[in-house]
């Protein structure tokens, strides 16, 4: 029997709790009522054994090359074979096929389920639902968490952050530099994280933003931060809301940026911009359809088919997310998902020529491998 219900009724803490001492195996879904987006967590006999992150969190691919421990090509070609097996996990790809040590694949999928964990125990606003299921065949990559470990952890965290800063949690401030003349003859000593920190402090990256690009913790770049405010270095700010206009023109857009980094191939950078754009418009289906076609570009096809359901929900007469959720439905082996969107996006005016002959072949197929599916089993 699945347990569900709003995050006011029962904290991410009490429900791991919950997990944890009840030993259960199945997956954790927690969406935010304000963007929309979902995390994960996955379960086995109670412990953590995997993680979702929900919008501009790094994955692992991009980890490790933060890190040091691969290189671009190597996750581009590794992502690229997951498309053609979507059942295989990134990480056993990455270790069978490209000599990527497993250790250090370890170490960054236990960093990105200890980050999600402690960010998702910060949110107060959404549901969750957790669906006991089996755990899928991790291959050579294992990882087991204590959720235990997790939340004293977290507690540890939101002591720690008290004696920082009254204010609640915060990642999406704003660190920039303070403006002004310094005292002449002044030496600024800072310890080498914080120099690292700085480094990246430009005015416009978020404290979560810098913590992604470096690929450290976002608590131990939210106390560097601190640390610089203290030297009087770094101001905080309240994130900017991007400028809208309905007569703006095609490249003035705020959405124009996403899709010029789009086409330029920078994913991280696109998806930073464009999960700035959905928390301060998180009804925009326009939105959502471009995150479905920065997870399609990567091969995330779960995570494009989460976007585009949400695109039609905000916009049901946005015929172009109903053609992309039908291909990205086919992708992860949703015949049912796939036929209903493309039939939609065939019965909407305006559909484009060629998509549109590559709907209507993909709905005949599908149909007909549904009739086929069906007298199989009768």
């Amino acid at each position: 029997m699945p347990i569900q219900g709003p995050l006011h009724e029962l904290g991410l803490p009490d429900l791991l709790q919950l997990i944890h001492l009840s030993r259960k195996t199945g997956t954790l879904t927690v969406r935010s009522t304000r963007s929309s987006l979902a995390a994960e967590l996955e379960f086995d006999r109670g412990a953590v054994v995997g993680a979702r992150a929900p919008g501009e969190a790094p994955r692992l691919g991009q980890l490790l090359v933060t890190a040091g421990k691969a290189a671009q090509r190597q996750v581009d070609r590794a992502l690229a074979e997951q498309v053609s097996a979507p059942g295989r996990r990134l990480g056993a790809i990455l270790v069978e096929g490209h000599g990527i040590p497993r250790e250090e694949v370890e170490r960054q999928l236990r960093f990105q389920v200890e980050e999600t964990a402690f960010d998702l125990m910060r949110w107060t606003e959404g549901d969750f639902h957790f669906e006991e299921s089996p755990v899928g065949d991790p291959g050579p990559v294992s990882l087991r968490v204590s959720t235990e470990g997790l939340l004293l952890e977290s507690l540890r965290r939101m002591d720690e952050w008290s004696t920082l800063s009254d204010a609640p949690p915060d990642t999406e401030v704003i660190p920039g530099l303070v403006e002004g003349d310094q005292e002449p003859g002044g030496v600024l000593a800072l310890q080498p994280a914080e120099w690292e920190v700085l480094a990246a402090v430009d005015g416009e990256r978020t404290l979560r933003s810098i913590a992604h690009l470096l690929g450290r913790a976002e608590f131990e770049v939210a106390k560097a931060v601190f640390s610089l405010v203290a030297t009087g270095v770094v101001d905080l700010r309240h994130r900017r809301a991007p400028p809208t206009s309905e007569a703006a023109s095609p490249a003035e857009r705020p959405e124009a940026q996403v899709e010029s980094e789009l086409r330029a191939g920078r994913f991280a950078e696109a998806e930073r911009r464009l999960a700035e754009l959905l928390r301060a418009n998180p009804e925009r289906g326009e939105l959502h359809a471009l995150g479905g076609e920065l997870e399609s570009r990567r091969g995330e096809w779960r995570r494009a088919v989460e976007y585009l359901e949400s695109a039609v929900r905000y916009d049901p007469l946005l015929g172009s997310a109903y053609y992309s959720l039908g291909m990205a439905s086919l992708r992860v082996g949703d015949l049912s998902r796939a036929a209903t969107a493309l039939q939609t996006y065939l019965r909407l005016p305006g559909s484009v020529n060629g998509k549109r002959d590559r709907a209507a072949r993909a709905d005949a197929l599908v149909t007909e491998l549904q009739k086929l599916l069906q007298e199989e089993a009768e």
